[in-house]
């Protein structure tokens, strides 16, 4: 089971032990977490639009963090900062924990991360949201903007997640394990321990997610390019 990183690797680091197409066989994709792009109370900015404002008009004041370089939330962030026409470097931290700690503190200004992490410190006040980066708003922040009425037209990303299996695998085994799979996302036990985490079950096999995964990739590869992105 991975989450993007597996197709955003590839596209920043020179050289990747896989090939995303041809080593693996997509099994079925299984659902996804909305993100948020969060901000410390001292932020003069309620929405992403008049962040993106402020940003600009003193970069220096300013500082963004993320989680884990090639992880969803990293490209999420290098796109808005492209979008945005921001000139800030991009603080990387080793992990949820870290980025947050630091956030919290104040010691970063936003970041962006998965709902579940930062949704008990929006509703504290310890942290506000800027927008979310769903293609329409959540019914639970129904007056958080998205990134894309921010100023970012078009802007969706969510983190996802797929299981694969290795290439080649004989479809028989295929057909049983996306079966499988769909059974256990339609599950009571996965509605009431993940979709409290904010994960939304949307199990599809082979068909659906390997077209998924190529309009994903060509999704990566824009961003990487235009923000130019480089790990080594």
């Amino acid at each position: 089971m991975q989450s993007p990183t597996l197709i955003a690797n590839p596209l920043m680091v020179r050289k990747v032990p896989y090939d995303v197409v041809t080593d693996f066989t997509p099994v079925s994709f299984l659902g996804s977490v909305p993100m948020v792009v969060a901000a410390h109370p001292s932020v003069p900015a309620d929405d992403l639009k008049h962040f993106l404002e402020a940003a600009r008009a003193k970069p220096q004041g300013f500082s963004l963090g993320t989680s884990a370089i090639g992880s969803p939330m990293h490209v999420s962030l290098e796109a808005i900062k492209f979008g945005g026409k921001l000139e800030m470097p991009i603080v990387a931290y080793r992990g949820t924990a870290a980025a947050l700690n630091d956030l919290l503190g104040g010691q970063i200004s936003v970041i962006i991360d998965a709902l579940p992490s930062t949704a008990p410190h929006i509703a504290s006040g310890k942290l506000k949201a800027l927008a979310v980066t769903t293609k329409a708003r959540l019914p639970s922040m129904p007056n958080v903007p998205t990134v894309a009425e921010s100023g970012i037209p078009g802007f969706e990303m969510v983190t996802w997640y797929g299981l694969w299996a290795p290439g080649k695998l004989p479809e028989a085994i295929s057909k049983r394990l996306t079966e499988e799979s769909a059974k256990a996302m339609r599950s009571s036990l996965v509605t009431e321990r993940l979709g409290a985490q904010g994960f939304i079950a949307a199990p599809m096999g082979p068909a659906q997610f390997a077209p998924y995964i190529t309009k994903e990739i060509a999704t990566y590869a824009r961003i990487v390019r235009d923000a130019k992105i480089q790990i080594d």
